[in-house]
């Protein structure tokens, strides 16, 4: 996994998602996926442990802070990166497919599967959408 990558282009695609929002929503950029959730990475709210990389990667990207009631979408199936309520969703408790060492990165935009989206395996560094 080649982390400063990700963050360019995760930087990249916030940045055009901005240029392209509606010019009447509210928005600001923060730096910092921690900064912008009011967490300290090594934080016990989290339910598990961040490796180096994922922290790199969280502290270095652009997080579009929205007014409620908005999203901003990076692709038509990938809404922006979940908070920290959402990394690990309530339905995957009782399913045996997901065990401690994966999260829910980017949320999928499709209504009908809330738990979907680009999951991340902290054991690998690799990604399933």
């Amino acid at each position: 996994m080649n982390v400063e990558s990700c963050i360019q282009l995760h930087n990249a695609i916030a940045a055009h998602a901005l240029r392209n929002r509606p010019r009447d929503h509210q928005h600001r950029v923060q730096r910092n996926w921690f900064a912008a959730h009011n967490l300290d990475p090594s934080s016990p709210s989290l339910d598990f442990a961040i490796d180096d990389n994922l922290r790199t990667f969280l502290e270095g990207i652009e997080v579009i802070v929205l007014e409620e009631h908005q999203h901003s979408a990076f692709t038509p199936f990938l809404v922006g990166i979940a908070g920290p309520d959402e990394l690990r969703p309530q339905q995957w408790e009782d399913c045996d497919d997901y065990d401690d060492e994966i999260i829910l990165l980017y949320k999928s935009s499709s209504l009908n599967y809330k738990t979907g989206g680009l999951v991340l395996s902290l054991a690998t560094h690799k990604s399933v959408v």
